[in-house]
């Protein structure tokens, strides 16, 4: 076999190697949709217990406190 063919070939096989790697890492959909949830819950929580109504604006402290569930 010839240098050059060894070289296409090495580096094919390099290429289905690393594209082969890389799927085995792609994240599932169910994790993101879990966390958004349970973001989403707690955003609403939050926004019920700490809003209050224009022009007063809502305590940062309080509310970064109730999003990671500090309250």
């Amino acid at each position: 076999m010839s240098p050059r063919k060894v070289l296409v070939y090495s580096i094919g096989g390099y290429m289905m190697f690393l594209i082969g790697f890389n799927f085995g890492q792609i994240p599932t959909e169910d994790e993101p949709e879990k966390e958004t949830f349970l973001s989403r819950q707690q955003y609403e929580v939050c926004r019920d217990k700490l809003f209050t109504k224009y022009p007063y604006n809502v305590n940062q402290k309080e509310w970064s406190k109730c999003l990671n569930g500090n309250d």
